[in-house]
């Protein structure tokens, strides 16, 4: 019955008839289990870690439904550590995960990189027992958000030598991070590289960071010639970037052409590329 419930999302039903009904001893262990993955899945990690709580007799047999339900530990982390902040609580549910699986070592460290200490993450990274492309795009995201270039761009090269493939993610946040950082060299080479030597489709997210490292270096003929050939409809990003190139230019013709096509864009009436 438990099941059905938490199965059809009612899982304050679920739970009363827990509280009401189920004697708290060892036998009755897996309704219990139920109970919090139901919980986890839905995101409401408190509710999880209470059920766990108050779950009786963790013994041998208790850890194994645990390791077997391992998603609803990589859930709670999650709701914890990188979607609520709450680091402390995130540390603690890793620590206290009867077995971790690198989901949970990314997920912890995607809650220290969040919490904006790169040294802590940087220490446990080193710890890691095995890394994957997760591993390092979480890093080199959150070395990129706080404009650690050089930490970026060692990362990358660390991860090639590791023999892992940089996939779209590793060059959104190389090529934010360069463009933040005015890193014309280093942007434009791993825009070149992404789809020359790892076959990558460049995404909007791409273009637009170009867009904005070549704006922000005043090479705005290239500048333009990279959003004429997006392969869609430029969008706010991309236009501002170029009327910031502009506007420090003094290029008032062209940027009032551009403002009148950032205005139709945002009415949602281009239905092609934007001739200039």
């Amino acid at each position: 019955m438990i099941q059905a419930y938490v199965d059809a999302g009612r899982l304050e039903e679920a739970r009363a008839i827990m509280d009401r009904s189920m004697p708290a001893t060892n036998e009755f262990i897996e309704p219990w289990t139920v109970l919090m993955v139901g919980y986890a899945r839905a995101g409401q990690a408190e509710e999880a870690r209470e059920v766990f709580a108050r779950m009786p007799g963790k013994n041998a047999a208790a850890w194994t439904v645990m390791l077997a339900t391992q998603i609803s530990w990589n859930t709670m982390l999650a709701g914890y550590g990188v979607h609520h902040g709450k680091l402390l609580e995130a540390q603690e549910i890793f620590y206290t995960m009867p077995a971790r699986s690198i989901v949970s070592w990314n997920s912890l460290l995607g809650s220290v990189t969040g919490n904006g200490n790169l040294e802590a993450a940087a220490r446990f990274f080193e710890r890691f027992p095995e890394k994957n492309v997760v591993s390092y795009n979480t890093m080199i995201a959150g070395n990129a958000q706080a404009g650690e270039l050089s930490s970026c761009f060692n990362l990358v090269a660390k991860m090639a030598i590791e023999g892992l493939t940089l996939d779209e993610q590793s060059f959104s946040s190389v090529l934010a991070a360069s463009s933040h950082g005015g890193k014309l060299e280093q942007g434009l080479r791993h825009f070149v590289l992404m789809s020359g030597d790892f076959g990558i489709t460049a995404l909007r997210e791409h273009y637009d960071s170009v867009t904005d490292i070549l704006g922000r270096a005043g090479n705005l003929e290239l500048a333009r010639e990279v959003v004429q050939a997006m392969p869609f409809l430029p969008d706010l990003l991309a236009w501002g970037s170029l009327l910031g190139g502009y506007q420090m230019q003094s290029g008032q013709g062209f940027t009032q052409r551009a403002a009148r096509s950032v205005f139709e864009l945002g009415l949602g009436r281009a239905n092609n590329h934007t001739k200039w």
